[in-house]
């Protein structure tokens, strides 16, 4: 700040004081409402109570704000490129309040490429870039254009431009600002045109004193990491991020953040976050994505694979997979990462046939294995057929009578005969 501003700034915050002072007649509010006296620095500090713009604290630093319902109110003060101030403040029927602050400048400055922005209407209403709330006030319109050297500059691009004060909005439309020229908006008529402006050096964000004023909005930058970028399922990834120039930061999954943090994450899938900076100055939209690995490694096996009915086999399993798992086998049910288990073959398998073992793994990221064993069983042995008796040897012949001469039988049976045709032949002979 030089010399003269500063001798500029001690006369006009004097008298503001000495005023305010000498002054509690005026500052009389009417009955059933109050009424509010701001004395701030820097000048042209603009004033809102509960989120509409009551006007600005002129050259004097100044600002009454009056016809207030009484309780509590938000009030806030805000200069572009100072650090803002809210207070919660409680009004009293008929009676004024004052609040006196000083705002701390921001350091640094910004960097070109600038255009320039001068809106035409009533001095005293706020304009708003890229937003509805106080947050996105660049200054009141005397700044842009009227009051004595006043500049709004801007990077180049395309903005959501408002004009407001109280709870009227005198204008609202989207403008295109150029590198070194200047856009110029009739809140009046809603006309825009497009014109030359001057040089734009990196100057300060602001400059504000009794003959001259400039403001200055920088662009959002942002930057977003995740550290590490791929994690196992189970595992957590760390945020970082940092932004300049926004007045709202959005994380997707997270909500709003402040301008600069860290926070940890535990994705179950791959995930893209997404960061939105958005200040008056622009939007910035960084990326960065975690990877989750939820890969499942398994193996099923029966041993042996071919079996004879009635018989038995071993299951063996084993599962390795991050996160937390869940493992089954049908038909045996719910079993841990690893192990193995004796099966009995089922008395319907008795006539041959295969028994499927089907393992299902899943973990809580999505991931997911399924293997298949097959036992193959054969039919069970006919049974042996019954023993046969073995058939009886034949009875041995009965040996005849030997006779008391040992003449061979023929010999007798032919003397038999011999003598029974003797005897016939007699016989025969007596009946004739």
């Amino acid at each position: 700040m030089d010399i003269r501003r500063q001798k500029l700034t001690v006369v006009s915050f004097s008298l503001a004081f000495l005023f305010a002072v000498a002054s509690p007649i005026a500052l009389q509010a009417k009955e059933g409402l109050a009424k509010l006296r701001v004395i701030v620095r820097p000048v042209e500090t603009d004033v809102f109570i509960d989120g509409q713009h009551m006007g600005d604290a002129t050259y004097d630093g100044t600002l009454q704000v009056p016809d207030i319902s009484p309780g509590e109110h938000t009030v806030e003060l805000r200069n572009w490129g100072y650090t803002p101030q809210i207070y919660k403040l409680n009004f009293t029927a008929g009676k004024a309040t004052y609040l006196e602050a000083r705002l701390e400048p921001l350091q640094g400055e910004v960097s070109g490429p600038l255009g320039q922005i001068e809106v035409r209407h009533d001095h005293r209403a706020d304009i708003l870039l890229n937003g509805k709330t106080p947050e996105y006030s660049v200054g009141h319109v005397g700044l842009s254009h009227g009051r004595f050297h006043s500049t709004l500059l801007a990077p180049p691009g395309t903005y959501e431009l408002a004009v407001v004060h109280g709870d009227k909005t005198y204008w609202d439309g989207q403008i295109t600002v150029q590198e070194g020229k200047k856009t110029v908006v009739d809140a009046g008529t809603g006309k825009t045109l497009v014109a030359q402006a001057g040089p734009m050096p990196d100057p300060p964000y602001f400059r504000g004193h009794l003959l001259r004023s400039q403001v200055v909005v920088g662009p959002v930058n942002a930057a977003f990491s995740a550290a590490p970028g791929t994690i196992n399922c189970g595992e957590s990834s760390q945020l970082t991020w940092n932004s300049t120039g926004a007045v709202h930061n959005e994380i997707n999954g997270m909500g709003e953040v402040q301008a600069t943090g860290q926070q940890s994450v535990n994705p179950t899938a791959t995930t893209t976050y997404t960061m939105t900076a958005k200040g008056p100055g622009g939007t910035a939209t960084p990326t960065t994505t975690v990877t989750v690995n939820n890969a499942v490694d398994a193996s099923l096996t029966v041993s042996p694979a071919d079996v004879t009915y009635p018989g038995n086999a071993t299951v063996s399993w084993n599962v390795t997979s991050p996160g937390t798992t869940t493992v089954s086998i049908d038909p045996l049910g719910t079993v841990g990462m690893s192990g193995s288990q004796q099966v009995t073959i089922p008395d319907n398998m008795s006539t041959g046939g295969d028994v499927t073992y089907t393992l299902h793994a899943t973990n809580n990221c999505g991931g997911e294995a399924t293997r298949t064993a097959t036992l193959h069983v054969a039919a069970a042995p006919a049974p042996a057929a019954a023993p046969q008796p073995m058939p009886q040897a034949a009875e041995a012949p009965k040996e005849l009578p030997k006779t008391a001469s040992d003449m061979p039988l023929v010999g007798l049976i032919g003397l038999a005969s011999i003598g029974a045709a003797l005897a016939l032949h007699e016989a025969v002979k007596r009946m004739s």
